[in-house]
């Protein structure tokens, strides 16, 4: 049996690598492999009956959120040296977004850590300090992996160099979901918009993502107010968590109180879109897009940003904008495009390779090239 070590910086803000994570841990046979979860900090407790479940021990480097990434990441990098120093395994698998998580695996290499993988997750970062910091380290910790994997191409150049990406260490992985459980219901579609006050003719809009640059809520806030003006009949449904302050702010501020929801965040997401009429998606960038994945399956119409990597799109229900686009544009589109008729894609998700199981196989067989 294998002991395996995931980390992450920052666990549970219901995000792609979280359901990552649970994939992985999820569709593995408990004969080959027992699973550890490392962290900076625990966010929230959502996932905790699923990890207790699975028997999953939980080591938390940091018991209070340091907003401060820089701070955060140097009191960090001193915790998983003991750490590390301390605990053996025989894998960690690293689940990261720059290069400065790469030095994470710099410490376990220097610790004497045999079997590393770093797995990419995104493609890009939110501000220009960040960017020039990734560009900065990346020389000199992006070879201390034994294998690279990333979620797309486009995260793997973010990360990677291309020399590892023509090697034999490099391979691209998508992510997958439970495709049945994303299946289009009618029965759910009916009683889940009672839950938002909404007839059978009223427009439902929907946003997935955490509350962060990266995901642009901004934009989305200012598309439906445009598309609020030619259908006053419609509201706006955010599923995120983050600090939602500044667009409860602008919310208030562009007097859309009463067509505007922040949903708690939920583990129940794939209940949801059966619900809506359109989902919107103008990220600034995105490794994979997990959130489009389960938005398509569904069969829900999506107006999303060109920056999507395209390796995700996989239907016809997708129409890709430029961010710049004005924002009537961006209503325009939904307006035109969320009258299709609506039928799940959940059959083609699986044969385009996005199902949880097929994603989890992929990384197993890594495990298994380690003696």
């Amino acid at each position: 049996m294998k002991k395996v070590l995931l980390f992450e910086d920052v666990y549970g803000l219901y995000g792609g690598i979280e359901r990552v994570i649970k994939n992985i841990i999820a569709n593995s046979d408990s004969s080959l492999f027992t699973f550890s979860l490392c962290i900076n900090h625990m966010a929230s407790f959502e996932y905790m009956p699923f990890l207790e479940e699975h028997h999953v021990k939980i080591y938390e480097l940091q018991k209070y959120w340091e907003k401060n990434p820089i701070k955060r990441h140097h009191r960090g990098f001193k915790a998983f040296k003991k750490f590390v120093y301390e605990n053996k395994f025989d894998i960690i698998h690293f689940n990261i977004s720059n290069a400065i998580d790469l030095k994470y695996i710099a410490i376990a290499k220097n610790a004497g850590a045999k079997n590393l993988i770093a797995h990419c997750h995104n493609d890009e970062t939110t501000s220009a300090f960040k960017r020039v910091i990734h560009y900065c380290v990346k020389p000199f910790y992006v070879d201390k992996a034994n294998y690279y994997i990333a979620c797309s191409d486009k995260a793997g150049k973010w990360l990677y160099t291309s020399k590892i990406m023509k090697s034999s260490k490099y391979k691209t992985i998508e992510n997958g979901i439970d495709t049945q459980s994303f299946a289009f219901s009618i029965e759910s579609r009916i009683n889940l918009r009672k839950e938002f006050n909404a007839n059978s003719k009223t427009r439902l809009i929907m946003h997935v993502g955490r509350f962060n640059k990266q995901k642009n809520q901004a934009k989305v806030l200012a598309v439906f107010k445009a598309f609020h003006s030619i259908n006053p009949d419609s509201m706006l449904v955010f599923f995120g968590a983050g600090d939602s302050s500044s667009i409860k702010k602008s919310i208030s501020n562009l007097s859309l109180s009463n067509s505007v929801i922040i949903h708690s965040p939920t583990t129940n997401i794939n209940k949801y879109y059966s619900a809506f009429d359109c989902f919107v998606f103008p990220s600034l960038y995105e490794g994979f897009g997990l959130a489009l994945l389960e938005a398509e399956t569904n069969g829900l119409p999506c107006v999303i940003s060109d920056t999507i990597p395209n390796s995700v799109i996989f239907t016809k229900n997708v129409v890709a904008l430029s961010i710049d686009e004005n924002d009537i544009a961006w209503a325009k589109a939904i307006d035109e495009f969320s009258f299709i008729p609506r039928k799940d894609n959940v059959n083609l998700a699986k044969e385009k390779g996005f199902d949880q199981k097929r994603q989890a196989e992929k990384i197993y067989s890594i495990y298994n090239e380690f003696a």
